[in-house]
Protein backbone atom coordinates (compact mmCIF):
# COMPACT_ATOMS: atom_id res chain seq x y z
CA UNK A 1 0.00 0.00 0.00
CA UNK A 2 1.51 3.40 -0.87
CA UNK A 3 0.52 6.55 1.28
CA UNK A 4 1.84 9.67 2.03
CA UNK A 5 4.17 9.90 4.60
CA UNK A 6 2.06 11.99 8.24
CA UNK A 7 4.35 14.99 8.02
CA UNK A 8 2.98 15.30 4.02
CA UNK A 9 0.67 17.57 2.83
CA UNK A 10 -1.48 17.33 -0.45
CA UNK A 11 -3.18 20.29 -2.24
CA UNK A 12 -4.74 20.40 -5.81
CA UNK A 13 -4.49 22.91 -7.90
CA UNK A 14 -6.97 22.54 -11.31
CA UNK A 15 -5.61 18.68 -12.16
CA UNK A 16 -2.39 19.07 -10.76
CA UNK A 17 -1.14 18.29 -7.36
CA UNK A 18 1.53 19.41 -5.21
CA UNK A 19 3.16 17.74 -1.86
CA UNK A 20 4.82 19.54 1.13
CA UNK A 21 6.66 17.99 3.42
CA UNK A 22 5.83 19.99 6.51
CA UNK A 23 8.76 18.57 8.45
CA UNK A 24 11.40 18.61 5.65
CA UNK A 25 10.24 21.76 3.66
CA UNK A 26 10.35 19.47 0.68
CA UNK A 27 8.24 20.48 -1.85
CA UNK A 28 7.04 18.99 -5.13
CA UNK A 29 4.79 19.14 -7.81
CA UNK A 30 2.96 16.65 -10.07
CA UNK A 31 1.76 17.38 -13.32
CA UNK A 32 -1.90 15.99 -14.69
CA UNK A 33 -0.51 12.71 -15.31
CA UNK A 34 1.35 12.15 -11.81
CA UNK A 35 -1.52 13.67 -10.19
CA UNK A 36 -3.78 11.17 -11.65
CA UNK A 37 -1.52 8.17 -11.29
CA UNK A 38 -1.38 9.15 -7.48
CA UNK A 39 -4.94 9.01 -7.29
CA UNK A 40 -5.34 5.59 -9.17
CA UNK A 41 -3.22 4.57 -6.58
CA UNK A 42 -4.46 6.01 -3.64
CA UNK A 43 -7.90 4.48 -4.67
CA UNK A 44 -6.11 0.74 -5.89
CA UNK A 45 -3.83 0.82 -2.98
CA UNK A 46 -1.37 -1.31 -4.63
CA UNK A 47 0.69 -0.67 -7.79
CA UNK A 48 -0.07 -3.09 -10.54
CA UNK A 49 -4.18 -2.28 -10.12
CA UNK A 50 -2.97 1.55 -10.39
CA UNK A 51 -1.20 0.16 -13.55
CA UNK A 52 -3.61 -1.67 -15.68
CA UNK A 53 -6.44 1.32 -14.79
CA UNK A 54 -3.82 3.64 -16.36
CA UNK A 55 -3.06 1.74 -18.85
CA UNK A 56 -6.42 1.76 -20.17
CA UNK A 57 -7.13 5.06 -19.57
CA UNK A 58 -4.36 6.57 -21.21
CA UNK A 59 -4.60 3.94 -24.22
CA UNK A 60 -0.91 2.97 -23.50
CA UNK A 61 1.43 -0.06 -22.88
CA UNK A 62 1.14 -1.10 -19.49
CA UNK A 63 5.31 -1.72 -19.71
CA UNK A 64 5.42 2.20 -20.35
CA UNK A 65 3.23 2.98 -17.81
CA UNK A 66 4.89 0.60 -15.18
CA UNK A 67 8.42 2.41 -16.00
CA UNK A 68 6.82 5.73 -15.09
CA UNK A 69 4.74 4.73 -12.28
CA UNK A 70 8.21 3.01 -10.49
CA UNK A 71 10.24 5.84 -11.46
CA UNK A 72 7.82 8.49 -10.14
CA UNK A 73 7.43 6.27 -6.64
CA UNK A 74 10.70 5.99 -6.31
CA UNK A 75 11.56 9.87 -6.56
CA UNK A 76 8.73 10.25 -3.98
CA UNK A 77 9.90 7.31 -1.77
CA UNK A 78 13.39 9.14 -1.79
CA UNK A 79 12.41 12.34 -1.13
CA UNK A 80 10.69 11.03 1.63
CA UNK A 81 6.87 11.79 0.34
CA UNK A 82 5.51 8.84 0.49
CA UNK A 83 6.16 5.37 2.14
CA UNK A 84 4.84 2.03 0.78
CA UNK A 85 3.90 -0.75 3.03
CA UNK A 86 3.80 -4.45 3.25
CA UNK A 87 0.68 -5.59 2.10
Amino acid sequence: MIRLNDSVLLSRVDDEAVLLDADSSVYYGLNAAGSRMFELLAECGDRESAIHLAADEYDAPEESVRNDLNALLDTMIEKGLVKEDAV
